[in-house]
């Protein structure tokens, strides 16, 4: 998929070469992106009454291209985020012991 819909931007965690930014969806899994700091432009900020939607990416000469619609507390404005050399973590929220446990496994 090219598109991350509702999601939160819960954390930005930096070192000395790279950004990883944390954002919680609402589809029950977190979506990591760590970026190599050398290469990224952004404008993303956590505030506990943003939330992104629509975000769209785009694949462009080895760079990838994230504009995002972000609610907040100041109104809705336009996110963008573009690097190059990232890597996309996924992790659920306890995605299978909530299966078992609608299923009565566990």
């Amino acid at each position: 998929s090219n598109h991350l819909k509702d999601a939160f931007l819960t954390k930005i965690v930096e070192d000395e070469d790279t950004v990883t930014f944390i954002f919680d969806t609402t589809w029950d899994y977190d979506f990591i992106l760590k970026c190599e700091k050398k290469s990224l432009k952004h404008n993303l900020a956590v505030d506990e009454h943003s939330f992104l939607y629509c975000a769209n990416f785009d694949f462009q000469n080895d760079t990838i291209i994230i504009d995002f619609e972000m609610h907040t507390s100041d109104g809705t404005k336009t996110a963008h985020l573009e690097t190059k050399n990232a890597s996309f973590t996924i992790n659920t929220h306890d995605l299978e012991k909530d299966l078992f446990n609608d299923l009565g496994l566990l």
